[in-house]
């Protein structure tokens, strides 16, 4: 096995569909968090974004757990929105939040409003 290296968040730019930028930005606000793949949704279909938590894989429910106490239901955020951990086989899991096309915006607000604050090293 190779030297490990302390790795650090750096933004990157990523080609996303127009009506999912504002959940894509809010999300990628939160420490700790990359966001992997997204769709703005459609034809019956919900927008979503599917992100990780850099970390012990085994972690990612409790911090899914405490991104949605973070946001809290639908009267906290004005909208619906359903958050789901995926297990893939062994991959590390992924968590998925998805929502109506129409609220993308209103659950972006709701959840730019929460950003903890980034822990120091």
């Amino acid at each position: 096995m190779g030297v490990r290296h302390k790795e650090i968040p750096v933004k990157v730019n990523a080609w996303v569909d127009e009506g999912i930028v504002p959940l894509v930005e809010a999300l990628n606000a939160w420490p700790d968090l990359m966001t992997i793949d997204s769709c703005q949704g459609g034809d019956g279909k919900p927008a979503y974004v599917h992100f990780r938590f850099q970390g012990v894989p085994s972690d990612t429910p409790k911090r899914v757990h405490a991104l949605a106490r973070a946001l809290g239901g639908e009267q906290n955020t004005g909208c619906q929105y359903t958050i789901t951990v995926e297990y893939w086989g062994s991959s590390n899991p992924l968590a998925r939040i998805e929502v109506a096309p129409a609220d993308v915006k209103t659950l972006a607000r709701a959840m730019g409003s929460r950003v903890p604050v980034a822990r120091s090293a």
